[in-house]
């Protein structure tokens, strides 16, 4: 009985961990910031890149033109890179 629960908890476990999204990491600078699209579009070192973000975004109010930031996101389905947290360098 006990290890049917271990199985059991481990795969809830497994099932779990391949649906959630992992947060990285961006140092940039803003270009520019589209609050009508909720969009953050930044210069890196690879170029621009463009992120959503939500209202629940930590540190939005960081993000203005000329900016430099870190920004952590999330690689969601679709590839799009959402925002989690945006904090001044």
């Amino acid at each position: 009985m006990q290890l049917k629960k271990q199985i059991l908890a481990l795969t809830a476990a497994l099932a779990l961990s391949s649906t959630m999204a992992f947060a990285e990491e961006q140092k940039a600078t803003v270009v520019k910031v589209n609050k009508d699209k909720r969009e953050i579009v930044v210069k890196t070192k690879d170029g621009e890149k463009t992120y959503s973000y939500r209202s629940s975004t930590k540190g939005i109010d960081n993000a203005k033109e000329g900016a430099k930031v870190t920004i952590e996101y999330e690689k969601r389905d679709g590839g799009e890179m959402r925002a989690t947290n945006v904090m001044p360098r």
